[in-house]
């Protein structure tokens, strides 16, 4: 599984209903997030995605993907890409579909 073709098709919707209402996603110096139309921080649209990122750091699940909650980040790890993905997009559906 290619973990970033299956963000996109989740996430897309998502991305779009928020540039529409007037936000940008704007992305520099390992840092993405949306902003408002004074260019201040803007929450990111409930249920979207980002990740799949690896990090060597000796753990035995290093892939990571993060889901909005609405008020708060959750994170999911997996020994996979394929595995982070999977957990991560489940909980993604059910706070955009409850």
């Amino acid at each position: 599984m290619d973990a970033w073709p299956t963000f996109w098709n989740h996430n897309k919707p998502l991305y779009e209903a928020h540039i529409e209402a007037g936000f940008k996603f704007k992305h520099g110096n390992g840092v993405a997030h949306f902003v408002d139309q004074n260019g201040k921080y803007a929450t990111y649209p409930k249920g979207y995605i980002t990740g799949v990122q690896y990090r060597q750091n000796g753990s035995p699940r290093p892939y990571y993907a993060s889901v909005y909650l609405g008020d708060s980040w959750m994170q999911y790890t997996g020994k996979t890409d394929e595995e982070c993905v999977i957990q991560a997009l489940e909980r993604a559906k059910e706070v955009t579909n409850p």
